[in-house]
């Protein structure tokens, strides 16, 4: 059936909404096999010519698997928001991410948005939390300091990524502890939630 994909628009469809969340469980949980399948049928290069499968290998396939024996794709991905859901995905293995060349000013130059959601994936791996708190300042400070994000899908996203953080302890957060505090409380209590605190404290003490 894979290798008649392109003779059939409807097993086309299937394969990609099915077929590849198959090839994901294989790549993690039966590597051999899906290393032997792959050579005998050609799975991830065939997948490679077509614009909609290249995304989706890129995206379910074991970034391990992909970074062993198709490294040089990883080449030609670019940090930018129509390559997010394959970042999501390569972001998770370090030698991959590392390969991505993933850093600060690529980050930045992506919409606020897709930036936060590829940090909840980086953030949730140690290797990529380490980066965000200790080699990348100015994305730690536009998730502090981003003020009225008024899109409720932007604003969940901050909270999120806040959140995680938040949770974190102090010597995990060093110098932003403080930051992320603060901020995490905004977002919950408010932006003037300071100012009420002081009123409140003003009126007990008057």
């Amino acid at each position: 059936m894979f290798s008649q994909r392109n003779e059939f628009e409807d097993v086309k469809m299937f394969l990609l909404s099915e077929i590849y969340m198959l090839f994901r469980g294989l790549s993690y949980k039966e590597y051999d096999l899906f290393k032997s399948l792959d050579d005998r049928f050609n799975i991830f290069n065939s997948s490679l010519a077509d614009r909609e499968e290249r995304v989706s290998a890129l995206t379910f396939i074991n970034p391990r698997y992909i970074f062993e024996f198709k490294n040089s794709v990883i080449a030609d991905v670019r940090i930018m928001s129509a390559e997010l859901p394959i970042l999501r995905n390569l972001v998770t293995y370090e030698p991959s991410f590392t390969q991505l060349g993933l850093n600060q000013q690529n980050l930045l130059n992506l919409v606020y948005g897709d930036m936060l959601i590829l940090l909840l994936v980086v953030i949730r791996i140690p290797f990529g939390l380490k980066k965000l708190l200790h080699e990348w300042p100015q994305v730690m400070t536009a998730i502090i300091n981003k003020e009225n994000v008024r899109e409720p899908e932007i604003f969940n996203l901050r909270r999120e990524v806040l959140e995680f953080l938040y949770n974190k302890p102090a010597a995990t957060l060093g110098a932003w502890y403080g930051g992320v505090k603060e901020a995490y409380k905004e977002v919950i209590l408010g932006a003037g939630y300071g100012q009420e605190v002081q009123a409140i404290v003003a009126d007990k003490a008057a």
